[in-house]
């Protein structure tokens, strides 16, 4: 699709909402914080959109979610410590993004993690020791994020 505009903040609302997947399209803006009002999203697919946003900390009120993929859209700025809120996650990426500073060791705190996609961003410092505790992890990708 050639889909164009932004999310508007009236998601917040979709309270039922389970799962969301706007990929490969040409929609710009932010994320809305709002996104944190959705309890019952399972799967969420924004990726290969031109956003050029950070990843809002209600991102943490996400409680439900499996799968947050976020991958080449514009994002910037480092990864919310609130991340770690969202222990069911099964699978994360955040790559091809901008996204820069230290990855928290939050961000390891799910127990169910299978695969996490990080690379091609500008991150820096050392990988939290708590990625030893994902014993599920099948795949890990951080290439090149320098």
């Amino acid at each position: 699709n050639m889909l164009t505009g932004t999310v508007s903040t009236q998601i917040g609302k979709l309270e039922k909402l389970e799962g969301v997947s706007i990929a490969d399209n040409m929609i710009t803006g932010t994320i809305p914080t709002e996104i944190g009002s959705l309890s019952n999203l399972d799967n969420t697919n924004w990726g290969a959109n031109p956003f050029d946003t950070t990843l809002p900390t209600e991102i943490g009120r996400l409680g439900a979610i499996r799968y947050f993929w976020m991958f080449n859209m514009g994002l910037k700025g480092t990864i919310p410590t609130e991340i770690g809120l969202m222990t069911d996650l099964e699978s994360v990426d955040v790559a091809l993004n901008s996204m820069e500073g230290s990855i928290p060791e939050e961000f390891f705190n799910a127990r169910n993690m299978i695969l996490v996609r990080a690379e091609y961003n500008k991150f820096n410092g050392t990988i939290p020791t708590q990625l030893g505790q994902l014993t599920k992890l099948r795949e890990i990708l951080m290439f090149s994020t320098t």
